[in-house]
């Protein structure tokens, strides 16, 4: 029940015995060793996939603190371990609670970032649950930056339909908050599945497209960038299978995304994950960053 306290403290309000200070970003965190960066235009938002998990309140401090100071505009929520079975549909443990997801919307407000929220409540069979999730959020709609609805579904799977029923829920709530979801680009690595989003949900598309494409991500945005309103590109940033990206690996993939066309980009990376073969990434295990974060963050 912290978020409670932090909900008020945002609101401006003293609350007696309060086990939270409230949350305010202090000196600024050291930047990590320089680093040569390509800068990225201020009107161009930056995502990180990974966020701050307040299952440990105070890492999740130092790692939105270092995120806000190197210019991160939005991020996720924390990426934990999905447990067996996981899909893009039925996720397992991959996400935190809608109260941990609170914690993290406010915590990253107080520090001028939005947050991209998952929360299955909204598209539950039950109309009285999907209207609850509603005004749970709703003091906080200012904050964030979408629905997460989910990443990478298969266009020619049993669970494409789900996303698009789904989808169609949460649009007639009626909310503010934009839908979000992501997908893998043409022929990775099943088949079209931007193609199939423009076919089943042209409107949404028309509003934005969202990929990830780790090798050809400019000749994709070049392909799409005429065909939404709102190109979202995503580049890696984990140090996972044979990717080992660097500070200038990374600044100069989002040169090249930005030049292509790219409205906002989303780093494939984040905090420090202890899942699989994944490794460096924007944060050490203490939240600090590392150069690839200072890459991520550097713009004009």
């Amino acid at each position: 029940m912290r978020w409670i306290f932090y909900l008020l403290a945002l609101m401006g309000c003293t609350v007696p015995g309060s086990p939270l200070p409230v949350p305010v970003v202090p000196d600024p965190t050291p930047p990590a060793p320089a680093v040569t960066a390509a800068p990225v235009p201020a009107e161009i938002e930056v995502m990180v996939w990974c966020g701050a998990d307040p299952a440990d309140p105070s890492l999740a401090g130092t790692t939105v603190r270092s995120f806000a100071f190197h210019g991160v505009d939005i991020t996720f929520g924390p990426c934990r371990d999905p447990g067996p079975g996981y899909t893009p549909a039925f996720t397992g443990s991959r996400y935190a609670s809608p109260e941990d997801y609170m914690e993290l919307v406010l915590l990253n407000a107080s520090v001028g970032m939005r947050t991209m929220v998952y929360d299955a409540r909204l598209w539950d069979a039950d109309p009285a649950i999907r209207d609850a999730a509603v005004e749970f959020w709703r003091p906080a709609f200012s904050s964030i930056a979408g629905w997460d609805m989910g990443d990478e579904f298969d266009p020619v799977g049993h669970e494409w339909p789900i996303l698009i029923e789904r989808w169609r829920i949460v649009e007639a709530l009626g909310t503010p908050v934009p839908l979000y979801t992501n997908h893998l680009p043409d022929g990775e690595p099943w088949g079209s599945a931007i193609e199939a989003w423009l076919r089943d949900m042209p409107d949404a598309a028309a509003r934005e497209i969202s990929f990830d494409s780790y090798d050809a991500g400019a000749a994709h945005a070049v392909a799409y960038r005429d065909r939404t309103a709102l190109l979202t590109c995503a580049f890696n940033a984990y140090e996972h299978a044979h990717f080992a990206p660097t500070a200038e690996s990374v600044a100069a993939e989002m040169e090249a995304l930005v030049d292509a066309g790219c409205d906002r980009l989303l780093a494939f990376g984040g905090a420090r994950l202890d899942i699989g073969d994944f490794g460096a990434t924007l944060l050490d295990k203490y939240g600090n960053a590392t150069g690839l974060l200072v890459a991520v963050g550097k713009r004009t």
